[in-house]
């Protein structure tokens, strides 16, 4: 046991070095028309912020449209203001849809006119080149993704969520692809042509997750990229309550859709690995003194560490790495609790809008890094 823990920390560390060292970026070599794709249900604090976002890109060839999903609070007046004056394309569903994918099938259909789909929510903070960044990478692959990292550092949960997302979604997933070659799609910061979304069906609606059954499809068949010069900010979730309704759909999303693609083994186990790091230095504590044990603790943290270091988070974030090491397995496990809980009792695991007292409210979101990492 205590080897296999060991192993799976040299591997961590494996992925982290392999993140080091900054891309390089490059003229584009032509701009082909690109779609911003946005989709909001009841974001009228948030919406406004993302559309000047969007407009402020430093892109000459960019349509711009947001899906409605039957909002019922001011989504659709701010939206349809700048609809009015041809800045965005805008479109509003009679209904509300269970299953984001649904929606952004019915838009692709009927206004997408883009060569590429951009695709990230709507309380991102997007840097002036994040088109181009991710359009430079579509030169040579079919799809890309890239990081996507909370701004809001206010509360213990959206603290070590921020730690996470340095982590999970930043440097283990850059590690991956110079390993491997091959990046995941992380729906809330990705791109991809429009022929290959359409090659695979567009967004399935067999799951909640329609991203982790995009990406698997898609690193099957075609060629993926991340690329970690196209950095966007979010809003972490700030409460357990929150947390738990999102990570359920999240997690359950995700397992679902790994059961109906066979996906890339290596990819899959190494993927695996990254994510239960956090657990796998909670068992490493229980053979403490052993030498494998300590070291294949101090492994876990320096890896997590270094992710830390490779985009230059900000002091006060390091501050939050042993609480995540020590609580992420107890979040992880309530998720599956609360996932088996719904399935028993509502026979399904709903799409349950994230709220909170300070959430979405429209505030400055400010980087947990340097100002260098995020304006590329």
């Amino acid at each position: 046991m205590m080897w296999l823990l060991l192993l799976f920390s040299f591997l961590n560390l494996l992925t982290v070095l392999a993140a080091l060292g900054r891309e390089k970026g490059g003229r584009l070599k032509e701009f082909p028309k690109v779609s911003i794709l946005c989709r909001v249900w009841d974001d009228e604090e948030v919406v406004e912020r993302f559309i000047k976002n969007c407009l402020n890109q430093d892109y000459p060839n960019l349509e711009i449209i947001i899906a409605d999903d039957a909002s019922k609070d001011g989504t659709p007046k701010i939206c349809e203001k700048y609809a009015r004056k041809g800045l965005i394309k805008f479109y509003r569903a009679k209904r509300h849809h269970e299953k984001k994918a649904e929606l952004m099938n019915k838009v692709l259909k009927e206004m997408v006119t883009g060569e590429i789909i951009l695709a990230t929510d709507v309380d991102a903070v997007l840097p002036k080149g994040w088109v181009k960044e991710l359009v430079r990478h579509l030169q040579e692959s079919d799809a890309v993704s890239a990081p996507a990292i909370g701004g809001n550092f206010t509360t213990w949960m959206s603290k070590i969520r921020i730690v996470e997302d340095f982590w999970l979604f930043g440097a283990s997933m850059l590690g991956r692809y110079r390993l491997l070659g091959k990046s995941a799609l992380y729906g809330s910061n990705t791109g991809i042509k429009l022929d290959v979304l359409r090659k695979v069906g567009c967004y399935s609606t067999k799951t909640l997750t329609e991203d982790a059954e995009l990406s698997l499809e898609v690193m099957w068949r075609f060629k993926t990229s991340f690329c970690d010069r196209a950095i966007v900010l979010v809003e972490d979730v700030e409460d357990l309550k929150s947390y738990l309704n999102e990570r359920k759909r999240w997690l359950h999303g995700t397992i679902h859709s790994s059961l109906l693609h066979k996906g890339d083994i290596a990819y899959g186990t190494l993927t695996a690995i990254n994510y239960t790091l956090s657990l796998q230095f909670l068992l490493s504590l229980f053979f403490l003194p052993s030498p494998l044990a300590l070291l294949s603790c101090l492994l876990n943290l320096f890896s997590i560490l270094l992710s830390l270091k490779r985009f230059e988070a900000k002091r006060e974030v390091y501050l939050w790495v042993l609480p995540y090491l020590l609580l992420d397995s107890f979040l992880q496990v309530l998720t599956l609790i609360g996932i088996s809980h719904d399935l028993l009792r509502y026979g399904k695991v709903g799409w349950v809008k994230v709220s909170g007292e300070r959430y979405h409210l429209g505030r400055e979101l400010k980087p947990p890094f340097k100002g260098k990492v995020f304006n590329p």
